[in-house]
């Protein structure tokens, strides 16, 4: 894959046969990945190129009203990376961008840089200053401008519109286990373990504290959750704890993993956790010895979770749910 950076005025593709697909792409869930599976399939029976032309960041960030991201820039080209895809455009959203009426934006972005012979975008797909295009404006602008548009149906599962908005939801309220089953793949964090207050493990059962890597990555609601701990190419079951920890009386929000059956030492090592399962909220204990019967509890709950649930990662849904 080749990725292109830039302004959107200073990139110019000079390719036999562009497929394109537009979109901010937030968590690739599984209606973005149809989306760019048809970019693929129909680009190799064209015999042509497949292009996802995507934000370098969330449209919102630099107004600081953008949501937390389900996936960062890298994270995406991490993911993207791994598929046939032919070319990733990032570009900034700058204010010059955003002021772009529709069809300014099809032709110096769709016409003039991307030189599209055919679109794919979502249903619900907007475009141009303050989202005053929409699927059937790009219909319209279609055959003014030469390129075929294919706009594809929403993606449904257990009844509801598949959208990184109401995956957002449900991660903010810990239901990390039906995110992930509209993401396609284990909703994951990466992060570097850094010194903590130790309390792990005075309490008997050592923690790794983790620095999220990118301030704008959505962390799950507060509580405990069952996971998997990818370190150094291997994989790990955890117990995670993201909160206070209020038996302690703490003001800081920490994030930090207890190994199973893990003893190292692994300070600055990169972690990248997927969350199986919420296993509770946080909770006060009065008593020490309460708080580590809980954590035998959580552990052993974690194990039994993780026998069955077996961590997912996107390539495993990208390619499973290829037509």
């Amino acid at each position: 894959m080749k990725i292109v950076r830039g302004k959107f005025k200073d990139i110019s593709l000079h390719l036999s046969y562009a497929v394109v697909g537009l979109g901010s792409f937030d968590g690739i869930h599984i209606g973005h990945q149809a989306l760019i599976r048809g970019v693929i399939k129909r680009a190799k029976q064209k015999a042509g190129q497949s292009i996802i032309y995507t934000f370098e960041d969330h449209p919102l960030v630099k107004k600081q009203k953008a949501p937390f991201l389900l996936t960062t820039t890298q994270e995406k080209l991490e993911l993207l990376d791994e598929i046939e895809l032919d070319y990733l455009v990032l570009v900034p959203f700058s204010k010059e961008f955003s002021l772009q009426l529709p069809e300014e934006f099809v032709s110096n972005v769709i016409s003039s840089s991307l030189g599209a012979k055919e679109v794919i975008v979502g249903f619900n797909y907007t475009f141009g200053f303050k989202k005053s295009g929409d699927a059937l404006k790009l219909q319209e602008l279609s055959k003014a401008y030469g390129f075929d548009l294919t706009i594809l149906p929403d993606v449904r599962l257990n009844h509801k519109v598949v959208s990184s908005s109401l995956i957002r939801q449900l991660i903010s309220l810990g239901r990390v286990n039906e995110a992930s089953r509209f993401l396609g793949y284990s909703y994951f964090v990466k992060g570097v373990v850094k010194r903590g207050s130790k309390r792990g493990k005075e309490l008997l059962f050592p923690t790794a504290n983790l620095e999220i890597t990118d301030p704008h990555k959505l962390l799950p609601k507060d509580g405990v959750y069952a996971c998997y701990v990818f370190l150094d190419r291997e994989v790990f079951k955890g117990v995670s704890n993201i909160g206070l920890r209020p038996t302690f009386d703490e003001k800081k929000r920490c994030f930090e993993i207890h190994l199973i059956d893990f003893d190292k030492d692994i300070y600055s090592s990169p972690l990248l956790v997927f969350f199986a399962e919420k296993l509770r909220d946080e909770i006060k204990f009065e008593k020490i010895e309460d708080l580590k019967d809980q954590i035998r509890k959580d552990i052993e709950k974690t194990k039994e979770i993780l026998k069955v649930k077996k961590p997912s990662t996107f390539l495993d849904s990208f390619y499973i749910f290829s037509p």
